[in-house]
């Protein structure tokens, strides 16, 4: 998707190829502030990147998560392995990833589990959460179009809180909810 059309409404994808809708639903994660710029609402979002590392062959098992109040770490068990996470940073989009996030974790996740298999590599992991200024997400309709609802900007807590925002946000394309002002687009 490369932009959007509040009068439609419409999605406009890339080769110029237009899509109409009953209702749009904006949920493009950290890359949604500029869509939402197409809908009249200027929404201040920011790339918080998270770091992980997982270790797919550790030589350790552990049955639940653990975290290091004093490194501040997480250590994770995962489907065949054990992740390491615990940083965030700013840094904008298209900025490259800063690896030595990762090496940092993997250095800390040794030293908690010093029994890890010493050939043991890590899957090093970047990815971009949507955040406001004030963590609180973006769930409302655009100012542009009362057929274009926005969900995105819920930071660490996206998948926690999707259930939830699907419920408001096909409640709202229903008409059947009222507004979260907390929430909404054009608090900023």
């Amino acid at each position: 998707m490369t932009g959007l059309e509040p009068g439609g409404p419409a999605v406009l994808l890339e080769g110029g190829e237009r899509v109409p809708a009953q209702a749009v639903v904006l949920a493009c994660g950290a890359r949604s502030a500029a869509l939402a710029s197409d809908a009249g609402d200027r929404v201040p979002l920011q790339a918080e990147r998270g770091y992980s590392s997982t270790f797919r062959q550790p030589g350790l098992t552990i049955d639940m998560p653990v975290f290091s109040p004093s490194e501040k770490i997480l250590a994770a068990p995962t489907g065949g392995g054990l992740r390491f996470a615990g940083t965030a940073e700013f840094a904008g989009f298209g900025a490259r990833p800063n690896w030595r996030r990762t090496e940092a974790l993997e250095r800390l996740g040794r030293r908690l589990f010093p029994d890890m298999a010493p050939e043991s590599k890590p899957e090093r992991w970047m990815g971009e959460r949507p955040s406001t200024p004030d963590s609180l997400p973006v769930i409302g309709r655009a100012r542009a179009s009362s057929r274009i609802v926005h969900a995105f900007g819920h930071g660490h807590l996206g998948v926690t809180t999707a259930p939830a925002t699907a419920r408001q946000v096909a409640a709202l394309i229903a008409g059947d909810a009222p507004a979260l002002e907390a929430c909404s687009p054009q608090r900023f």
